[in-house]
């Protein structure tokens, strides 16, 4: 991945065949892992959690900006790690830049085979 401190992303995880890829107009709801530089976790939807959704990127878009750059073009049940710059994440910047693996779970109705309905398996992490 390039520089930490701008907003960039690396496929960890790609359906071989991608039937349905998010844009900007779609319902999604997405799983996410974070930690901070260091390494420490910063927050998480996969521990025991529900997805974070329904949520378009023309409507209210995620709770981190950097995100809304990273999500469209996206595979359902694809997984990407993001570089989120500090002007680009939580709290209005206020923090270091934080890795965010992310997993496109649901789109516009459907669910991904491999991450449906409970979230990653863990020991993919």
């Amino acid at each position: 991945m390039r520089n930490k401190k701008a907003l960039a992303w690396d496929e960890i995880y790609k359906p071989e065949e991608c039937e349905e890829i998010a844009g900007v107009d779609d319902e999604l709801y997405i799983h996410y892992d974070a930690t901070r530089e260091d390494g420490a976790k910063f927050g998480s939807l996969v521990d025991n959690n529900p997805p974070y959704g329904p949520f378009s990127l023309t409507s209210k878009g995620t709770f981190v900006p950097a995100l809304d750059f990273a999500i469209p073009g996206m595979c359902l049940g694809e997984r990407r790690m993001v570089a989120v710059p500090p002007r680009m994440g939580w709290s209005g910047g206020h923090h270091d830049s934080i890795m965010v693996e992310l997993m496109l779970v649901k789109l516009n109705g459907k669910e991904s085979e491999k991450f449906a309905p409970d979230g990653p398996p863990k020991s993919e992490f």
